[in-house]
């Protein structure tokens, strides 16, 4: 039974209709939060199993990327780059300098960049929770009291 099957139904907007749809949206948004810390938080986790070296993760990473460079027509092998209609050479760099990035290096740079990124999924993530445990109740009380000062005082 509807809480509202005694009410006869009417073509205007009533004070119940007003404050079930505030109810509503105020449902909504924290639903929507939840989603939005729980999408950065899967971000943050895949982004910290990249930087521990998931081989699962990287592959499945590896597979989207070829899969989407292969519908766009492009091949994923490098090609030398091209400067005005010709192919440019890189004559003139050290070849010292391309070959001096050990793999331990490599290694380190990759690990320190994927861990930045987790760290900035999981902050924005914590920021993002503790902003709307302040923002939503907040919020939800200052609609309420207008609410019922619309209400009981007009």
């Amino acid at each position: 039974m509807l809480w509202n099957n005694e009410v006869p139904s009417t073509a205007y907007l009533t004070a119940a209709d007003v404050w079930v749809f505030l109810c509503n949206t105020f449902i909504l948004l924290s639903l929507l939060e939840v989603i939005a810390v729980h999408i950065l938080m899967k971000m943050s986790h895949k982004q910290l199993l990249l930087a521990n070296k998931n081989e699962s993760v990287r592959a499945e990473s590896r597979y989207r990327r070829e899969k989407q460079a292969v519908k766009r027509g492009r091949s994923i092998s490098p090609r030398p780059p091209i400067a005005n209609g010709r192919i440019f050479e890189m004559k003139h760099l050290d070849q010292d300098l391309l070959g001096s990035t050990s793999t331990s290096n490599y290694d380190t740079l990759i690990n320190d960049y994927f861990h930045r990124w987790s760290d900035y999924y999981s902050v924005t993530a914590a920021r993002v929770d503790l902003s709307a445990r302040i923002i939503l109740p907040l919020a939800y009380g200052i609609v309420v009291s207008l609410y019922f000062s619309f209400y009981l005082f007009l």
